[in-house]
Parts: C-alpha cells; structure tokens; sequence
C-alpha cells in the first residue's frame, strides 16, 4: 500500500470515528427543551405555561409526576413568606393550611378530570376573571394579614376532547395566587384566598 493511500484511509477512518462520536450525543437543545422552567412570566399566559407544565405529566400518562408536579405550586418557604404579612402566631397554622389546600386543590381536580376527560387531552386557558367578586365577605373566624398581600386572581379553564365525542368539556375555576420567587404560588380556590373563604 502505499503512502498517500495509507495516509487517506487514516484520515477517513479518524473522521468516521469523530462523526460516530458526535451521533453518539443528544443535540445540546434537547435537555433544555425538556426541563420545566423555574421562572414564568408574570401574566395569564405565564400562569398558563405554569399549568401546562403540570398537565403534561398526566397527557403523558405519567400519574406520579403529575402528583409531584404541583410543587411548583407551593410557595418555597412558606414560614418566611406567611411571617412578613402575619403575625407571629398565626403563622404555623397558615403554612398547615396552606399545604391542606394544596392537597385538596391537587386531589379534586384530578378526580374531577378522572370523571369529565379521563383519556382526553387536556388543555389549559387562564385569563383575568370576566366577572366581579368582591361582593364575598370573609368568615368571621377568617385570619386577617398585618400587611397587604398582593393577591391575584385568575379563571383557570382545562379543556379535553374525549375519543369519540365531538364537543369538548371544560372545566373552570377561579384561583387565588401570588407571584413569589418567578412563580405563582396556590393560595386557594374561589372568591377568597383560603384564609378568608368562608
């Protein structure tokens, strides 16, 4: 063999190898595409993001993280968080509280999806509430804040189409939140945070 043959299977077989190499790695966007964000934007469409990321888990089929899932939205440090507009003692109480809504948030509406779109996929819609709600007055045990809490709300509607149907069902709700370290964080479900809901 000679040498300039030699020298051009070298250099091809050093190329084949770099190329197998290179096949062997997953695009470097890929990871990125699959990870929730820590950060959503502080709107309706950021809170829908928010909940399409947790309704992801259950499309797919995936019943322990869709469980798991709603941890994003738990405030982080709630002790710290309750104690800058509360008082001191009625902290602990709150952060209880606030982990018995969150359950009770995560546990009806996935019954309630299981019931209405069992196998279908499903949809998120959030907007600022058509409609006023004022009018609700606090219970009169309700824990009050010593400071204001910048409190929003939103109409949360989920849509699925089951197979075979051709309406599809929504379910709507509207939900009390708080936008604390680029997330929104659950603080109860109806006209009222959950300290005040009667």
């Amino acid at each position: 063999m000679s040498g300039g043959k030699r020298v051009w299977r070298i250099l091809l077989l050093t190329l084949s190898l770099a190329a197998v190499g290179c096949g062997a790695r997953p695009p470097a966007s890929r990871p990125a595409a699959q990870a929730k964000p820590d950060t959503y934007a502080h709107n309706a469409s950021g809170l829908e993001k928010q909940f399409a990321d947790w309704l992801e888990f259950r499309n797919s089929g995936d019943a322990a993280g869709f469980r798991n899932g709603f941890q994003a939205f738990i405030l982080r440090d709630a002790q710290n968080w309750f104690s800058q507009y509360f008082a001191k003692d009625q902290v602990q109480q709150l952060v209880d509280d606030q982990e018995g809504e969150v359950e009770a948030f995560r546990n009806s509406t996935t019954a309630l999806l299981d019931r209405l779109m069992l196998n279908a996929n499903v949809e998120v819609h959030c907007s600022k509430p058509k409609f006023e709600v004022s009018n609700t007055k606090p219970r009169s045990d309700a824990i009050l804040p010593i400071r204001p809490v910048s409190i929003e709300q939103f109409e949360v509607v989920l849509e699925g189409k089951m197979p075979g149907e051709d309406k599809v069902r929504s379910l709507s709700m509207l939900v009390n939140v708080v936008y604390v370290d680029g997330a929104f964080r659950f603080l109860g479900k109806g006209a009222l945070p959950f300290w005040s809901m009667p």
